[in-house]
């Protein structure tokens, strides 16, 4: 199982968890952020040209414990990025890389069409050889 596909089945179990913590989804920045503050992680919004963003548009920095996201006039984008990150300090994938993510795309996997050839491509090419 590729680090995608189990990030998408460990989503609904933590933000489960999270809720019965008794963290409001209905503010999702702030529930974001203390999911991530509950890890012992900081969470600071930094400016979208940050040097530190690398490019990118949110990131863990494993060493210093922290996650940096681009400010933003809406609500739920800082709370999908901050939630991304959680995801790659969590599964220990955190390298302070930046990756491509599709707020858009559904956490079951894809059941027809070009994404679930890729995704099974990913799948095989990550099988043990014999």
């Amino acid at each position: 199982m590729n680090g995608t596909e189990l990030a998408r089945q460990l989503a609904p179990i933590l933000h489960e968890q999270a809720v019965q913590r008794g963290h409001d989804p209905w503010h999702p920045y702030a529930f974001a952020v203390a999911e991530a503050n509950g890890n012992d992680i900081d969470v600071e919004s930094v400016d979208p040209s940050a040097h530190l963003l690398n490019g990118g548009r949110a990131v863990f920095l494993p060493s210093d414990r922290l996650i940096l996201h681009q400010n933003s006039e809406d609500l739920f984008t800082p709370a999908f990025l901050v939630a991304h990150e959680i995801g790659h300090a969590l599964l220990g994938d955190g390298n302070g890389e930046v990756d491509v993510i599709d707020p858009a795309r559904a956490v079951e996997p894809s059941a027809v069409g070009s994404e679930r050839v890729v995704e099974k491509s990913v799948r095989r090419a990550s099988l043990p050889t014999r």
